[in-house]
């Protein structure tokens, strides 16, 4: 194995998981922010108040949660399987399949209540930045 396939090893499913993390934020942030203007009479060049800001944090926490948890546990024992020896893995579909016969649906989610607030926090700090530029470039 060469120094750059090494360095790279696992970059792929990260990156694909990534590229999915922050599509459905951006879409799901507009959707909850453009939502919440609307029924809080809210202009669009004015910020929103803390309270509908927090139901959109938590709107999309809840969604990309379930979007993206489970795409990161299969990510995660893929690459178990991809450095164990012994694996007899044939990529992230196999593994679904792997985790769905042995553990069930269910298992893709567990865990899910800390994701939710990591999600929310991570929404609140990204989306507080994105008005301010957007306010920034609108000026």
């Amino acid at each position: 194995m060469n120094i750059f396939s090494y360095l790279y090893q696992g970059l792929l499913p990260q990156f694909l998981r990534q590229m999915l993390s922050w599509s459905t934020f951006l879409y799901f942030d507009q959707f909850f922010r453009d939502y919440f203007r609307k029924i809080t009479d809210t202009p669009r060049n004015k910020d929103l108040p803390i309270v509908p800001l927090l139901g959109v944090c938590f709107c999309v926490g809840v969604v990309n949660t379930a979007i993206v948890y489970p795409v990161d546990t299969i990510k995660t024992i893929y690459q178990q399987f991809e450095k164990s020896k012994h694996a007899q893995t044939g990529g992230i579909i196999e593994t679904f399949h792997q985790i769905r016969q042995s553990s069930g649906l269910k298992s893709l989610y567990a865990g899910y209540q800390v994701r939710i607030v990591q999600y929310m926090i991570q929404s609140l700090v990204t989306m507080g930045a994105l008005e301010r530029f957007e306010r920034r470039l609108r000026a």
